[in-house]
């Protein structure tokens, strides 16, 4: 079929969406939450050397509940030591967007996450107030330190963990 796009208001709220077509109509219930943060939770705090990691980037409201990227907000990854540390924002054919990162050189690196929501996604000052975004749009942004040595990562994400006085 032919793709459709929802596109979201100024407002936070629930509605049901009707996507009518040639059979019958779809109904979506959708909720609109402003982003308040940015977040990376699968961000790993150490890599091996060469080694990569590809970890989802979301978007967190005031509670804290995640949100996806959509693909009209632009997000970008810088490293304190592109040497140490490579990062690039991927956007999947599925339409996640992903952080890419590759340990290049041994060290630590502060990784910094930026996402600008663009004018339509930012409220409107109410009368009387001045907007404190430039340009009515609105960067989100996160920071973590990675750090990369020789040798093999064998716990991912979690830490390992063990019974006192166990070998292994």
């Amino acid at each position: 079929g032919e793709p459709a796009e929802l596109v979201v208001g100024q407002h936070e709220g629930e509605a049901v969406v009707a996507v009518r077509g040639q059979g019958p109509p779809l109904l979506i219930s959708a909720l609109a939450r402003r982003a308040v943060a940015v977040r990376a939770p699968d961000l790993p705090g150490a890599l091996p050397l060469s080694g990569t990691s590809e970890t989802p980037l979301l978007l967190a409201d005031a509670q804290g509940a995640l949100l996806a990227l959509p693909p009209n907000f632009e997000a970008e990854v810088t490293t304190s030591h592109p040497s140490v540390l490579q990062g690039e924002v991927v956007r999947t054919p599925e339409g996640e967007t992903l952080i890419k990162l590759k340990a290049a050189q041994e060290g630590c690196a502060a990784l910094n996450v930026s996402v600008r929501l663009p004018a339509e996604a930012v409220p409107r000052p109410r009368e009387g107030e001045e907007s404190r975004e430039e340009g009515g749009a609105r960067l989100l942004t996160d920071m973590a330190l990675v750090c990369s040595s020789p040798g093999v990562l064998v716990s991912g994400a979690q830490p390992l963990v063990l019974q006192p006085g166990a070998r292994v």
